[in-house]
């Protein structure tokens, strides 16, 4: 497995051992706290040394990875975009967003969701209070989470 790095256009960085501010000072940006924007972060300060699992950070830029191509051959017009403050990549087509996240409080895993702005009532589908979300790991490939999207898509009322 190769070491987990931070890639940003021609810069790069390895991340363990690393903080995010020395992290952000190697590609070019500055480091600040997300909490003013996001409340449910992981806690982790601009100071704190980081340690990486390479093994779980490999599983999680798969999983990234085929949700990112899934999302782009689902809505091709939409640009899947990376939101730092939950790191899932997501888009978003009318009012229904689309992502995959490295795991939360609805699965300790990466998983992809359907998440309507206004969703259905729970049923066998609709099982999360957000919409409906299902573990990367049950998905074969790209195109197996693209039907996932589909579904959800497709069984929204109107």
């Amino acid at each position: 497995m190769t070491e987990a790095g931070l890639l940003a256009g021609d810069r790069a960085a390895p991340i363990g051992g690393h903080t995010p501010r020395s992290l952000a000072a190697a590609v070019g940006v500055e480091a600040r706290s997300l909490a003013d924007v996001f409340a449910d972060g992981p806690g982790v300060g601009v100071d704190e040394r980081l340690v990486v699992d390479d093994d779980h950070a490999g599983m999680l830029l798969d999983a990234l990875v085929l949700g990112a191509e899934a999302l782009r051959a689902f809505a091709p017009g939409a640009v899947p975009v990376l939101w730092p403050e939950h790191f899932d990549v997501t888009s978003t087509t009318g009012e229904v967003n689309y992502g995959i996240p490295p795991g939360d409080d609805p699965l300790p895993v990466a998983y992809a969701y359907v998440g309507p702005w206004t969703p259905p009532a729970p049923d066998v589908f609709w099982t999360e209070p957000f919409g409906v979300a299902r573990p990367m790991s049950s998905f074969a490939d790209a195109e197996a989470v693209r039907m996932f999207f589909v579904e959800g898509r497709d069984r929204l009322p109107g």
